[in-house]
């Protein structure tokens, strides 16, 4: 298995390579951009990295997480990622919102996952509020399993959520 750092999966508009330092930075900038926080689970990190670099990095060979660049530019746009424990997450910069990117990065990520005998079920929970995040797992054959409550950052209070899944037997959309 290839560490994080050599990984590069290609699409015709996207690159995605493993999570290097020189990510960090801009990673928090994207995290911190309007519109951004209010779907997140998890905080910026302030320096130093350490323990975020951590978590990120954290997962073992199993764990898969992916810097997302256009293709020719090297520029950070947005991430994905899939734990250990087999949950999803995706972010793309919100200047690019609505012209597939977040659908054309997970698809990218499934078919590794996948043959990872490894690996069992896709989850991924999205805000009852977002449905374009809704609509990305959607296209890709992910299905709801269980509504739920998850606190969202800056919120005070619990909000309607739910988790869709992927079997593994499943396979994705095209």
């Amino acid at each position: 298995m290839l560490a994080d750092a050599d990984r590069i999966l290609s699409t015709p508009r996207l690159r995605l390579r493993g999570f290097a330092v020189r990510d960090a930075t801009p990673l928090n900038a994207l995290m911190e951009r309007p519109g951004v926080p209010e779907w997140l689970k998890i905080a910026r990190a302030d320096p130093p990295w350490d323990a975020w670099w951590r978590a990120l990095r954290g997962g073992g060979a199993r764990a898969r997480r992916y810097t997302v660049t256009q293709a020719g530019d090297d520029r950070l746009i947005g991430l994905v990622g899939l734990s250990r424990e087999g949950r999803l997450h995706y972010l793309i910069d919100p200047d690019l919102w609505g012209h597939g990117l977040a659908t054309e990065a997970v698809r990218a990520v499934l078919p590794d996952a996948l043959a990872d005998p490894r690996t069992g079920d896709i989850v991924a929970e999205v805000f009852d509020a977002n449905p374009a995040s809704a609509r990305v797992l959607q296209k890709l054959g992910f299905v709801v399993r269980r509504r739920t409550r998850a606190q969202r950052i800056g919120h005070l209070y619990d909000e309607p959520a739910t988790v869709y899944g992927l079997a593994r037997t499943q396979g994705h959309a095209q």
